[in-house]
């Protein structure tokens, strides 16, 4: 007579699959969140350094946006409170230099965004930043537009004063195929 054969149970369970493919997500993600930090801090710092170098300067007593512009040369911007209560910009030179504007004085970024938008109605807005053009305080306004099916990439600078009046245009290069 022969014994009837036991059926051993799998070592691999389905909870085990279970605890192991959480512990693969889990360990991902760690790693995702690592690596986008470790790519980020360098940016995080020079965002950080410049808002601190602002405010030593005494143009602003609080810095609310930070923008970066290459132009010409790399500036930093500021936006924020002044000691006065004032809303104002401050333009931080690559040689340290400062150059305040106070929003007051200059044309507010909703109003030269929707004339923007009645001027080329057709123009998909990417973005929109002060900056410095021929180093004068400028708006950039970054923009695609399609022109005979062709999608172009356009740069476009407006005054900082309240007139807001289109000082350059740039079109970007197509991307060849």
């Amino acid at each position: 007579m022969r014994a009837a054969p036991k059926k051993r149970r799998s070592f691999m369970t389905p909870v085990k699959w279970l605890w192991i493919a959480i512990a693969a997500i889990v360990t991902f993600l760690i790693w995702f969140g690592l690596y986008y930090r470790d790519i980020q801090i360098p940016h995080w710092s020079a965002e950080g350094g410049a808002k601190e170098r602002i405010v030593q300067t005494g143009e602003l007593a609080k810095v609310e946006r930070i923008y970066k512009h290459i132009w010409d040369e790399t500036t930093w911007v500021g936006y924020g409170v002044n000691s006065n209560e004032e809303q104002a910009y401050v333009y931080l030179r690559s040689d340290e230099s400062t150059l305040t504007v106070k929003a007051a004085d200059a044309i507010a970024e909703d109003e030269l965004k929707s004339r923007f938008r009645s001027d080329k109605p057709d123009a998909e807005l990417i973005r929109i930043a002060p900056g410095l053009f021929r180093s004068s305080p400028a708006w950039e306004i970054y923009y695609e537009l399609s022109v005979s099916g062709e999608r172009h990439h356009y740069y476009d600078f407006y005054s900082f004063d309240q007139e807001g009046k289109l000082l350059d245009s740039y079109r970007l290069p197509s991307k060849s195929e």
